[in-house]
């Protein structure tokens, strides 16, 4: 049995111009000089189905919903953008990329407030999307992957109803206060950086081994001792190419450079090396030094993101789950990331009865001392 904290069973609705201004103010207040803020963020609204199942139409945002550090806000703004009036702090606070929103298809939802406010598409800014953030550090393949496995969408057509149910509220701020908590998580794996081209990496260096395509993470190694001689395996190493001991495969299948069979030059995939470790030609522009240091924030992203889900993962991070008072495993961020759940495995997330579920979160998020775990 998971409980979520209580000021996400029961955020605290605002519902006027004067209490959505008293909290921006007081957000914007937190930001430090020259830095930034994150904010979890989502908004729900409403939707007409047809009798045939398939959605007719949809209606402006109805709420919208904020995270920041302990706290969640559900802000019933619908009736403001029937007015196209949104408080004018609340605007000032989507407007500035000092805070940056953090969410799944965020931008999306920047733009929808935006267009309803009757200002143009892009007016709101400071967007960053969770999956385009995970996958540039090689935590999922791909960016809509997060959205069918763990950031799976429901629909509604009452949130604009004048008394929201419990089960509404409590929806509502996992979604945002999730955000919250995978931004931080996500935020741990440090951006991998460019393979230097121009001078000698040292040997022993970090690294990490992408496919070809440059799109997925093949392996995990070090810079070789080989890597500072003329030739590896008779091959001249040119300013273009490495050699990289690798020390733990991710896809077997995958095939690196120029890597081939003494005779008959067919191309040879990872698993075709044998057990680690062992060296492997590699093109220096398909490697990436795993930094070690301070994690660096993540600047906002508004790019909107695509929608074809491939849930795809190839980056298992071991975790000891702990345990509830009942004794039941929880299951964290990264390992959710990695698909460790207990979910069949073909990408489609379980049904949801609750009517209520714009936009859940399947994922089940670490405790800590402040924090409580998160789940259907």
């Amino acid at each position: 049995m998971f409980v979520s904290p209580d000021f996400v069973r029961k955020p605290e609705q605002l519902d006027t111009q004067v209490s959505i201004n008293n909290l921006m103010r007081s957000l914007c207040d937190e930001i430090p000089v020259n830095g930034h803020i994150v904010i979890g963020f989502d908004s729900e609204w409403n939707v007409d189905v047809a009798p045939h199942g398939r959605l007719s139409g949809q209606g402006p945002p109805a709420i919208a919903q904020v995270a920041y550090k302990d706290r969640v806000y559900v802000l019933r703004i619908g009736e403001m953008l029937s007015r196209k009036a949104l408080p004018a702090e609340f605007v000032n606070l989507l407007c500035s990329s000092q805070v940056i929103k953090a969410g799944r298809q965020v931008n999306g939802d920047l733009q929808r407030l935006a267009v309803a406010a009757g200002y143009a598409p892009t007016y709101f800014c400071g967007a960053l999307d969770l999956a385009a953030f995970a996958k540039d550090r090689f935590l999922i393949t791909k960016a809509n992957s997060i959205t069918r496995r763990y950031l799976c969408k429901r629909v509604s057509s009452n949130w604009s109803d004048q008394e929201l149910s419990d089960a509404q509220l409590e929806y509502a701020a996992r979604d945002a206060y999730a955000s919250l908590l995978l931004y931080h998580e996500i935020n741990k794996t440090p951006l991998p950086l460019p393979f230097p081209t121009t001078e000698t990496t040292p040997c022993g260096t970090p690294v990490l081994l992408l496919t070809d395509d440059n799109k997925k993470l093949a392996a995990r190694g070090i810079v070789s001792a080989a890597a500072s001689a003329e030739k590896f395996h008779g091959e001249n190493l040119t300013k273009s190419r490495t050699v990289i001991t690798v020390q733990e495969i991710l896809i077997p299948g995958a095939i690196i450079g120029q890597n081939k069979e003494k005779s008959g030059g067919r191309k040879l995939s990872l698993k075709d090396f044998g057990r680690v470790p062992f060296d492997v030609l590699a093109h220096r522009s398909h490697v990436r030094i795993k930094p070690i240091g301070p994690v660096t924030d993540m600047q906002p992203n508004d790019s909107p993101m695509p929608d074809a889900p491939e849930p795809n993962v190839h980056m298992p991070v071991d975790v000891q789950p702990p345990l509830d008072e009942h004794g039941v495993e929880m299951i964290s961020v990264a390992e959710e990331l990695n698909g460790v759940d207990g979910d069949t495995d073909d990408g489609v997330p379980d049904p949801d009865t609750n009517p209520y579920r714009a936009r859940g979160y399947r994922a089940v998020f670490l405790f800590s001392d402040s924090t409580a775990g998160l789940t259907n």
